[in-house]
């Protein structure tokens, strides 16, 4: 005797015939939702304009910091007509998705037993902003003081001069690229 193996009809049980029953009526019920997801919300990141504020440079002396106060030039970032942060000088882009740009700073200067808030501007640490999908991501770079490093930008690169914390100390060159944990070049320029 052969052995033929037999076609049968497959049967559907009676819970996945209910089930193909709700899909097909899910429509009705909520007709405001779509049974397939829709795809990703694309959002608009814009910088508003800038305005200038009073700013203090960190090396000013106590004598003459009244005197040498400037501004600083700082600009709102909004993603979705609704603002995130502000901002202080000039972009960066990295991709034709993403730029970076500093942080500004505003900070309540006042003491505890005093009555109104004394509001100071700085700049702050640097931000990596993704146009498409809108979120910001505060950028980590290694041994980066935000109030005396100032940043050169080379594609993913990030060239300044840093303090370092640790116990040797002293002033560092660097050379960081984004996303990676230790710089590219760490060399000690002075004590």
């Amino acid at each position: 005797m052969s052995s033929t193996p037999r076609t049968t009809r497959a049967r559907l049980p009676l819970f996945d015939l209910l089930g193909a029953m709700f899909f097909l009526a899910l429509p009705s019920i909520y007709p405001g939702r779509p049974l397939l997801a829709a795809g990703p919300k694309i959002h608009t990141v814009t910088l508003g304009a800038y305005r200038k504020v009073p700013y203090t440079q960190p090396d000013a002396t106590p004598d003459s910091k009244v005197d040498e106060t400037s501004s600083l030039k700082v600009r709102p970032l909004f993603v979705d007509d609704r603002q995130k942060e502000w901002t202080t000088g000039e972009i960066h882009d990295v991709t034709d998705r993403t730029f970076t740009v500093r942080r500004a700073l505003r900070l309540n200067d006042a003491l505890p037993n005093d009555a109104a808030p004394h509001w100071i501007w700085q700049p702050g640490p640097w931000l990596s902003v993704d146009r498409v999908t809108g979120h910001i991501t505060v950028l980590r770079l290694p041994d980066f003081d935000f109030a005396v490093s100032d940043v050169v930008w080379f594609r993913d690169y990030a060239a300044y001069c840093g303090i370092a914390t640790t116990a040797k100390g002293g002033l560092y060159a660097i050379v960081a690229e984004l996303g990676a944990r230790r710089p590219v070049v760490q060399k000690q320029i002075g004590k």
